[in-house]
């Protein structure tokens, strides 16, 4: 008997932590589009996966850590206007943690201008929590990407 309880409360704990770490919540791509001469707008797609959510800027840090993005100083560009997303985030009252939850879900595009003054890389951090619908399991989203420029980028 002793043993069948070891055996329950192993398989419980083993096959919860090979699940969570075999689990991609968010796939992101990364895309750059030259406006003008030196004018590019910066795509961030976020895949965020089925069953999973990805709290937005806004949301209760208590309730899940809100996404962010975080370009690195440069002298390099300047960034024009703010950050847009698209489609816009969602909202829903969490009656446990009795709060409003605001997140992503699906394939969300943010867009970033940016008025380059040298062809240098910039690099973005991205950071936030994701989590799944039923609130089961969470991963913490620690991410960078350099997007690289060319004298001749056509994008």
């Amino acid at each position: 008997m002793k043993s069948y309880i070891l055996f329950t409360v192993f398989v419980f704990f083993f096959g919860n932590s090979l699940y969570s770490q075999d689990v991609e919540a968010v796939r992101w791509k990364f895309e750059t589009n030259k406006l003008n001469e030196n004018t590019y707008e910066l795509k961030i797609i976020a895949q965020i996966n089925g069953g999973w959510i990805l709290y937005a800027k806004g949301n209760n840090p208590a309730a899940g850590r809100p996404l962010k993005f975080t370009f690195l100083e440069s002298n390099s560009f300047e960034k024009i206007g703010k950050m847009v997303c698209e489609p816009k985030v969602a909202r829903e009252f969490d009656d446990i943690l009795l709060s409003d939850l605001v997140y992503h879900k699906g394939i969300v595009e943010f867009k970033q201008i940016v008025q380059l003054k040298r062809m240098e890389d910039i690099v973005i951090k991205i950071s936030g929590q994701a989590a799944r619908t039923d609130k089961s399991i969470s991963k913490i989203i620690d991410y960078e990407h350099s997007f690289t420029f060319k004298k001749n980028n056509n994008e």
